[in-house]
């Protein structure tokens, strides 16, 4: 413990400002616990309403229900039952079942997410760009496929531009790397393309929540054998001089089925 002697020797040794200071920094201190013991007494105190509320409302509904089925199964005669008391044993059991519906309503029901799949292909750290757009366009596509892999659980990202995919970063197919530096950036999509077709055509984004049972899973050539979940994402290119068409769209894979939210699909159409 400190002796009185040196309590006022560091009291003398300090300006009143910094007193001051000190002073104001304990009252805050004080104050921040005082606050955070009071909101883990309320958490506390809800969670036992609510534990209680759920189970008054179990007991409530059950108990209701076996004490109508024993008014009638115990009636010394049961053809004869008047309308009043039909009419009452339905209200009663609508309200046993509200309460039940009641508990279920507010019980936290998440569904299982699946397993994550390691990906089979190449890896892309960075962005691989078409290398006849203009600059300000590859500066655009870059920000753009980072911003959609950084925000979102998404392994992959693929930008087609007419029938060629012109930017790309993330795990894609066997040779997707070597075929691409050899055409300087740009790959021709080869042979049908239905499900890409139909989102460019309606103009709205499509998303495969499980794409190993499709069928239709062959188009995607460009990504690894095993990618999950898919997002196709129409987008529209600026005007440029070439004669290049400005129809296009975003192609997002993942390694997890049905991984992608409602969230992630709109910070997709928000990017």
């Amino acid at each position: 413990l400190l002796s009185i002697s040196s309590i006022n020797g560091f009291l003398k040794s300090r300006s009143p400002s910094h007193i001051r200071d000190l002073t104001r920094i304990a009252i805050k201190q004080d104050i921040r616990k005082y606050f955070m013991v009071n909101v883990d007494q309320q958490k506390n105190n809800f969670n036992l309403q609510a534990s209680i509320s759920e189970n008054l409302s179990i007991y409530g509904g059950v108990f209701g229900i076996l004490i109508l089925l024993g008014n009638r199964l115990f009636l010394p005669d049961s053809t004869i039952v008047t309308d009043v008391q039909s009419r009452a044993d339905i209200i009663s059991v609508i309200a046993c079942s509200a309460l039940l519906l009641n508990v279920l309503s507010i019980q936290d029901i998440a569904s299982g997410e699946r397993d994550a799949v390691p990906l089979v292909g190449d890896v892309l750290k960075s962005s691989v760009v078409d290398n006849r757009l203009a600059s300000t366009v590859k500066d655009a596509l870059r920000w753009l496929i980072d911003a959609m892999l950084s925000c979102s659980p998404a392994t992959s990202v693929h930008i087609i531009r007419g029938d060629s995919i012109v930017a790309a970063r993330g795990v894609t197919a066997y040779g997707y790397n070597e075929a691409v530096t050899k055409n300087g950036g740009r790959l021709v999509l080869q042979g049908n393309i239905p499900i890409l077709s139909k989102a460019l055509q309606s103009d709205e984004e499509v998303y495969l929540p499980d794409l190993q049972i499709l069928p239709g899973k062959v188009e995607f050539s460009y990504l690894p054998i095993n990618a999950q979940a898919v997002v196709i994402l129409p987008i529209r290119f600026p005007k440029s001089s070439d004669s290049e068409s400005r129809q296009g769209a975003i192609v997002i894979a993942a390694n997890r089925a049905k991984v992608f939210k409602l969230i992630d699909l709109t910070r997709f159409k928000a990017a």
